[in-house]
């Protein structure tokens, strides 16, 4: 039993030294390198718990349990985009680029479900609603009812908080990559 033991914590160290991060500057913008290893979003219900989510690492997500949060977003920014959030559980992230630039946040995650995406600044007690995508134009090597929000502006230092739920209501697993 005792050397049972002493494997897991011995394959622990290891686990935790293959996930460790290794940042390098590269062309005079930040490049975050990590071995191909999908991670799980949790507790990120609400505005005030959501998960950092760095540039080019997919994140995956479930709105299974999810709740709805306060003040839904409108189709107001994206209209004919098929937002349709009806009270939908969502889950939240946080993005804070390094350098300015342009990105794009996008659920594609071929086997998802049809997602709806709100993306917004500020602080949670007083968020800015910028851009919101219910449906891509280009739904190639995604499922059905992928949400992007691309080509956006982003500034150096700034969170972006990203919102994710479903179209009509929809519940499902899925993906988020900036």
């Amino acid at each position: 039993m005792g050397l049972g033991l002493s494997f897991v914590r011995a394959r622990k160290q290891v686990l935790s030294r293959e996930s460790s991060l290794a940042v390098v500057l590269a062309s005079a913008a930040w490049a975050v390198c990590l071995p191909h290893v999908e991670r799980t979003a949790l507790a990120q219900d609400e505005c005030a718990t959501a998960v950092p989510i760095l540039n080019g690492v997919p994140l995956s997500f479930s709105t299974l349990s999810a709740t709805p949060s306060p003040n839904p977003p409108s189709d107001s920014l994206c209209k004919g985009y098929l937002l349709e959030w009806n009270n939908s559980p969502d889950v939240w992230f946080a993005y804070t680029p390094l350098v300015d630039g342009i990105a794009t946040f996008t659920t594609c995650a071929p086997g998802s479900y049809d997602t709806s995406i709100a993306l917004y600044s500020g602080t949670c007690n007083n968020l800015n609603y910028l851009a919101c995508n219910g449906d891509s134009y280009d739904f190639s090597g995604c499922q059905f009812g992928v949400s992007e929000i691309r080509d956006f502006q982003v500034n150096a230092g700034t969170t972006y908080f990203i919102r994710i739920g479903g179209y009509g209501g929809e519940t499902g697993n899925g993906s988020l990559t900036v």
